[in-house]
């Protein structure tokens, strides 16, 4: 299979036994995917909220990914023949690959379930990432940790992945951020003015926030959450 600029999809019979297994991914809906965002940014809204980057296979569309969410964020068009300005040679993407990407989304109907497979896939990378340094670790006879405390590394890094669908994290688009702001607002609004998480002191900033989350207190003390 090809990689980088000239990624292409992989056709005829496969071998009944492969000689090594392959991380899973899906090149062609990444493509769809892709194409169908730069046909209509609005996609954007509709797209699975754990889908950054890092969540995409090919190094390729990570940085087209991540180039459409600054270009989003920022209320700007991205598209074909914006974002080819923005690219430089050395990051391997050409006009002609863009465009073969808006062709890859003629047949989208559901960006959302695109979306879904793509999360769904690398969570599943992520996974085997971890069952692999799990597994790495406890036969390397010089690593210091007792087997209890492998094991809750490992049950923090699984917890992690659970929550937020990459234990690794990256860059997460504005509309994210704003979308879970509202939500805790719309939460405090239908308790009519209880306080959802923990209180502030301050009457008037709890109904406004509902309350701090936990993972506010730590960032307001400057650890990360």
């Amino acid at each position: 299979m090809a990689t980088n600029l000239h990624i292409g999809l992989v056709t005829g019979t496969p071998p009944i036994t492969p000689a090594l297994r392959e991380a899973p991914y899906n090149l062609e809906a990444e493509q769809a995917l892709l194409g169908a965002v730069l046909i209509n940014n609005e996609a954007l809204n509709s797209v699975n909220q754990d889908l950054k980057s890092e969540t995409f296979y090919a190094p390729i569309h990570r940085k087209i990914y991540e180039a459409i969410l600054r270009f989003h964020d920022r209320g700007l068009i991205a598209n074909p023949v914006t974002l080819k300005h923005h690219f430089s040679a050395d990051d391997g993407v050409e006009d002609a690959y863009l465009a073969r990407l808006v062709g890859a989304a003629a047949s989208i109907i559901n960006v959302r379930d695109y979306s879904d497979i793509v999360v769904d896939l690398a969570t599943k990378r992520n996974l085997i990432g971890i069952g692999e340094e799990m597994v790495n670790t406890a036969f390397d006879r010089n690593e210091p940790a007792t087997a209890h405390e492998l094991i809750e590394r490992a049950e923090q890094e699984l917890f992690t992945l659970a929550t937020d669908g990459d234990a690794r994290g990256g860059f997460r688009a504005l509309r994210h951020s704003l979308a879970e702001a509202v939500h805790r607002a719309e939460l405090a609004y239908q308790r009519e003015g209880n306080i959802v998480g923990i209180p502030t002191g301050l009457m008037s900033l709890d109904r406004l926030l509902g309350g701090l989350q936990n993972s506010d207190l730590l960032i307001l003390a400057g650890r990360p959450s």
